[in-house]
């Protein structure tokens, strides 16, 4: 019974592993990029904390409505904000943007080359988790939390078999 238990339970930490791992690698592959939402500009459509998946698209694509993802220069982080009008520029085509919480339009227009992407999908409070990840600390829980648990079960089925051993001997 306890050979049986330590084999589910490796499977199921096993698949738990493959399963998340195609999650974080099957947007990536199909050209995802993501954000998390570090305002509230666009409550209540992007909540504060969320992840929104970027879909790098060509700028003809984009339509007045449609919710960008942008890289000013001179901004740290990417923004999110909805587009209010498409204008045809001298490069291309650009966008004024503006966020669905403000009240005026951004006072930049976007061009082609600070598109960069589309929003797809949006995932409210992931964000916190996913930032904590990208930091030591949190990369070294991710990978060392999973790999205490294999140990420790290793380890616990060693003394058990040893034990068992040692309880048969005369």
């Amino acid at each position: 019974m306890k050979k049986t238990l330590n084999v589910l339970s490796n499977f199921t930490l096993g698949v738990s592993f493959l399963l998340a791992l195609a999650a974080v690698m099957a947007p990536l592959l199909l050209g995802f990029t993501f954000n998390t939402i570090i305002s509230e500009s666009m409550k209540p459509a992007l909540k504060l904390g969320g992840v929104v998946g970027l879909k790098k698209v060509e700028p003809e694509e984009i339509q007045v409505g449609d919710i960008i993802g942008l890289k000013m220069a001179g901004m740290k982080t990417p923004v999110c904000h909805r587009v209010v009008e498409v204008i045809e520029m001298e490069k291309g085509i650009g966008f004024r943007t503006q966020g669905d919480a403000v009240e005026e339009a951004d006072a930049w227009v976007v061009r082609p080359e600070n598109l960069l992407g589309k929003v797809i999908f949006h995932v409210p409070w992931v964000g916190y988790a996913a930032d904590y990840i990208k930091t030591p600390y949190g990369f070294a829980l991710l990978i060392g939390a999973p790999a205490a648990l294999l140990v420790g079960g290793e380890i616990g089925s060693i003394i058990r078999a040893a034990r068992e051993k040692t309880a048969r001997e005369p």
